[in-house]
């Protein structure tokens, strides 16, 4: 990568060319500029506390810009890079201190990474080292990164959050989804201030893959699941690896912050611990999104008098027949299982596979449900399929 260099306000930087001083990784300008480039990363659990501290320093220009990054491998652990620039160095260790005071104050769980370790978190999302022998062999719509004897590949996809009917706590769910589909990369979401917008957030997903991994559409298959385009695929160029390398700004699209605020939730509003608690919630759901319903039970309730939703957590299949025997002829028929194990071993019962009006859902599929299907006046396909299946 000796030739990839990043230009940031008239000052030029050699990507690998840094020193590490403790929290702060500093570039120095090649050409007569004398503009300081530095970053930090904080890593917390929980982001959504620390964000509007951020985004306070965003408004005074302390900070020029700062990233969230979740890797999807360790979803607990979340960084935020925070990029600052100034001519004297002695400017940004002040504004450093200035971060990492108040963050002690506010007494929110975090902490600064200090030399190998901030170096290493730094550099992982191309996995890479210092001294890596680097070389960029592919660019188009996907590149190939060969780092000593590894070449991995990287695809970059924007997330079309407008798209969303639902953003309560869609960056939980998101990267459970992509965990789930056993892939792996790193969700990141750019912050800084916009003259006319206040604080804006651009984000995307960074999906990496091996040589030796079976060819698959993460696009596609994200997609499918929402059955709308979230993602999609951008093509890369040379450009764009300091970008990545530096969580910056890679797209010019951008969401408001404050009108997306529900995404940065982070659980599920719903309590799949617990049947009771998941129904009353549930319940409100539908009662929000104007949809009527009938409960019966706690595990069946009716909704717009074409559907029936089914609610459970333990496995007992005959019972579970019965219900679809009674009711599946008449009626669509949601069946949510609540727990992973339980959902396991109904999708092995093999009468379920010959009806065509049941969904079977998981939480995460649950989660991916657009409640517009409830109030769909006719979505049964077929109700004179034979009763005779299910005996």
């Amino acid at each position: 990568m000796k030739n990839i260099y990043k230009m940031v306000k008239k000052g030029k930087f050699k990507l690998l060319s840094y020193i590490i001083e403790e929290n702060l990784i500093y570039y120095k300008s090649l050409n007569k500029n004398k503009k300081l480039v530095a970053f930090l990363i904080l890593e917390v659990e929980f982001f959504k506390s620390i964000l509007y501290i951020l985004n306070d320093f965003l408004k005074k220009g302390f900070i020029n810009y700062y990233s969230i990054q979740v890797n999807i491998d360790e979803v607990d652990k979340k960084q935020i890079l925070i990029n600052l620039e100034d001519d004297e160095k002695s400017k940004i260790i002040k504004i450093f201190n200035i971060i990492n005071n108040k963050i002690i104050n506010s007494r929110v769980n975090a902490r600064f990474l200090k030399n190998k370790h901030l170096e290493k978190h730094f550099l992982g999302i191309l996995y890479i080292n210092k001294n890596s022998k680097i070389k960029v062999l592919k660019e188009s719509d996907e590149f190939l990164l060969s780092n000593d004897n590894t070449t991995n590949i990287f695809e970059l996809y924007s997330i079309q959050l407008e798209l969303l009917s639902e953003k309560y706590a869609f960056l939980y769910d998101f990267t459970k989804l992509v965990y789930n589909f056993k892939k792996f990369g790193f969700l990141i979401l750019n912050f800084r201030m916009n003259c006319n917008q206040g604080i804006v957030f651009t984000p995307y997903f960074v999906n990496i893959k091996n040589l030796t991994e079976k060819i698959t559409n993460l696009g596609k298959e994200i997609n499918d699941f929402f059955n709308q385009t979230l993602l999609k695929k951008q093509n890369i160029c040379l450009k764009n690896v300091p970008l990545l390398l530096w969580r910056g700004n890679i797209f010019t699209d951008y969401y408001n912050f404050t009108a997306f605020i529900d995404l940065f939730s982070q659980s599920s509003q719903y309590d799949f611990n617990d049947l009771n608690n998941f129904n009353s919630q549930f319940d409100q759901s539908l009662f929000k999104n104007q949809i009527s319903y009938k409960r019966i039970n706690p595990n069946l309730l009716f909704i717009n008098q074409n559907s029936l939703f089914i609610a459970i957590d333990k496995f007992a299949p005959q019972i579970l027949l019965k219900l679809l025997k009674k009711f599946h002829a008449k009626y669509y028929i949601f069946l949510l299982i609540l727990d992973e194990e339980v959902y396991e071993e109904v999708l092995k019962i093999d009468k379920i596979d010959f009806l065509s009006n049941i969904k079977v859902l998981n939480t995460a599929k649950f989660l991916a449900l657009d409640f517009k299907v409830f109030k769909q006046k006719k979505i049964l396909e077929n109700p004179q399929i034979n009763s005779n299946i299910l005996s």
